[in-house]
C-alpha cells in the first residue's frame, strides 16, 4: 500500500469515526458502501467498533463497580471492599487503609488531612524513608503532623508489600507452558 492509499484509508476512517459521534447515519452509509469493495477499509472500521465496544464496556464495568462500592459504603460504613489493586500504590489507597486502620488513632486536624487526601492519585514515591516520605508528601499533599506521615508511611509500606507479594504470586501461579513432546 502506498503512502497516498494509506492516506486516505486514514482520512476516510476519521470521517467514518466523526460521523459516528456525530450520528450521521446516512455518512455512515456512503462510507459502508464505499468499503465493500475495499477490504481494507472494512478491517478498519470493524476494529473502531471493536474499540468503541470495548471502551464502553470499560466504562460501564468501572461505573456499575463504583456504584456497587458506593452503596456498600454508605449501607455499611464498616464493611472493607476488597478490590484487586494492580498497578502503583496511591496515597487514595493509603488514606483509606489508614481510615480502616483501627490501631491507628489519629488527631482530628489528622482525620481532616486524611479525609482531604482520600481522591488523591498521586503515586508514592519510591523511596519510603521517613525523612524523604515526609519530605515529598509536605511539598505535594500539604503538612500534617509528624506523627501522621509515620502511621502514613507505616500504611503505605504495608501496602506496597502486599502489592509486590500479589504480584509475584500472580506470576508463580501462572501456567506454565506444556513442554513439547520429543518425536
Amino acid at each position: 500500500m502506498t503512502p497516498h492509499e494509506r492516506l486516505r484509508i486514514d482520512l476516510l476512517v476519521a470521517r467514518y469515526l466523526e460521523a459516528i459521534e456525530t450520528d450521521d447515519f446516512a455518512v455512515q452509509e456512503r462510507l459502508w458502501h464505499r468499503a465493500e469493495s475495499e477490504p481494507e477499509l472494512v478491517e478498519r472500521f470493524r476494529q473502531i467498533h471493536a474499540d468503541l465496544i470495548a471502551e464502553h464496556d470499560e466504562a460501564e464495568s468501572t461505573r456499575t463497580t463504583e456504584t456497587i462500592a458506593d452503596v456498600v459504603r454508605s449501607h455499611l460504613p464498616s464493611a472493607e471492599i476488597v478490590q484487586e489493586k494492580t498497578g502503583p500504590v496511591t496515597v487514595a489507597d493509603v488514606v483509606e487503609e489508614l481510615f480502616r486502620d483501627k490501631s491507628t488513632r489519629l488527631p482530628m486536624d489528622d482525620l481532616a488531612t486524611n479525609q482531604k487526601l482520600r481522591s488523591s492519585r498521586e503515586q508514592l514515591p519510591d523511596d519510603l524513608g521517613l525523612t524523604a516520605l515526609m519530605t515529598w508528601a509536605r511539598s505535594k499533599l500539604g503538612d500534617a503532623s509528624p506523627e501522621y506521615w509515620r502511621a502514613f508511611r507505616k500504611v503505605a509500606l504495608k501496602l506496597q508489600l502486599q502489592r509486590d507479594s500479589e504480584i509475584q504470586f500472580q506470576m508463580a501461579a501462572r501456567k506454565a507452558p506444556k513442554p513439547e513432546e520429543p518425536k
